[in-house]
């Protein structure tokens, strides 16, 4: 089905209600203190789960966008316990965290990996990247608000103003830097939280998008044997792959 000519009026119309901004990159202090406001209430949370929704677009040779969604829990007790599942079409992985050791897991699967681990989950984070190529989902939850936020990479911090996600008002802020535009719909009053992110590839000439609409739980109950791996019956424990000397 065709878009009609109602919806594109309609999108259009829409689009003429946000707010002007010169083409010079600018950057706002309030957006950056939004930023920053948000970072330390995140890291104030000793707990917390979330459920998330992601559609990023995949660019096909002829150069048509296709969509693919995909979804993930994730549930931390800080200062060391994480657990993640990512479920798509293709795979659902699970990655759990118990504070000494790090599984991997691909449900389904007859193997699994366990590594030991650093003992928090930001140094947990680094070695998973560093050592083995492993890039949680969300890490910036971690990060924002923290020297590893990249604030002074940004060329571009705008607050763009009031929105509505799933019947929740929010304030958008767009954000830039080199081949990334991101933006992030921001709760308000004491629950600081990200309810949508959106990161758009620039270096790409189809500028690619990765969304992700994120529902919260911040007085969550959560069990330590949550973080706990237990393979299954027959299952074989395999090494993960380094990564190689040159990527470090």
């Amino acid at each position: 089905m065709f878009p009609s000519k109602l919806a594109i009026t309609f999108a259009l119309a829409s689009l003429l209600t946000l707010p002007f901004y010169a083409t010079a990159e600018t950057i706002e202090p309030d957006a950056l203190a939004a930023l920053k406001r948000m970072g330390d209430y995140l890291r104030s949370l000793k707990s917390f789960s979330i459920q998330a929704w992601s559609a990023t677009d995949l660019v096909l040779d002829n150069g048509q966008k296709i969509q693919s969604d995909s979804s993930l829990r994730l549930s931390a007790i800080r200062p060391n316990k994480l657990y993640f599942n990512s479920t798509s079409a293709l795979r659902s992985r699970e990655l759990f965290y118990d504070g000494k050791t790090l599984s991997v897991y691909t449900i389904g699967s007859p193997y699994y990996a366990r590594v030991t681990a650093p003992s928090t989950i930001d140094a947990l984070l680094d070695a998973a990247a560093k050592n083995y190529g492993i890039e949680f989902p969300l890490t910036d939850l971690f990060y924002w608000g923290t020297d590893k936020d990249n604030e002074s990479k940004l060329t571009g911090a705008l607050r763009v103003g009031p929105e509505m996600i799933n019947g929740r008002g929010c304030q958008l802020y767009a954000f830039r830097q080199e081949n990334v535009d991101w933006q992030v719909c921001m709760t308000e009053g004491h629950e600081i939280l990200p309810i949508k992110l959106v990161v758009t590839t620039t270096n790409d000439p189809m500028q690619p998008q990765h969304v992700t609409y994120l529902k919260w739980n911040v007085h969550p109950k959560l069990a330590t044997s949550a973080f706990e791996f237990h393979p299954p019956k027959g299952a074989k424990h395999v090494e993960l792959a380094p990564q190689p000397t040159g990527n470090k």
